[in-house]
């Protein structure tokens, strides 16, 4: 397990961390946006992806492309998750250091 693993599942365990697209873009949306960074998943469907770039762009947030859907959803003890929100500052500063 590397540090971005360790990372993912610390923040998982810390609740700080927003997963699914549906959920992740919605927060990003939001007047009041937790999400510090995205993780999405390299194998996540093409849509997803646009959607998640396209909204991640307006806002200004930060997404980085790492893991698979299954490994993604492995690292934070649930099923596959093709898009993470990472809602603390410091595990999101911890991720793009590891990068």
């Amino acid at each position: 397990m590397n540090k971005i693993d360790s990372l993912l599942s610390l923040a998982s365990r810390a609740r700080k961390i927003i997963s699914g697209s549906d959920m992740v873009i919605t927060d990003m949306k939001s007047f009041k946006s937790k999400t510090k960074i995205v993780i999405l998943a390299t194998d996540a469907k093409e849509h997803v992806k646009e959607e998640v770039y396209m909204v991640a762009k307006r806002f200004g947030i930060e997404v980085i492309e790492y893991g698979t859907k299954d490994e993604l959803g492995h690292f934070i003890g649930k099923a596959e998750r093709s898009v993470i929100g990472i809602t603390d500052e410091n595990f999101a500063e911890g991720i793009r250091k590891s990068i």
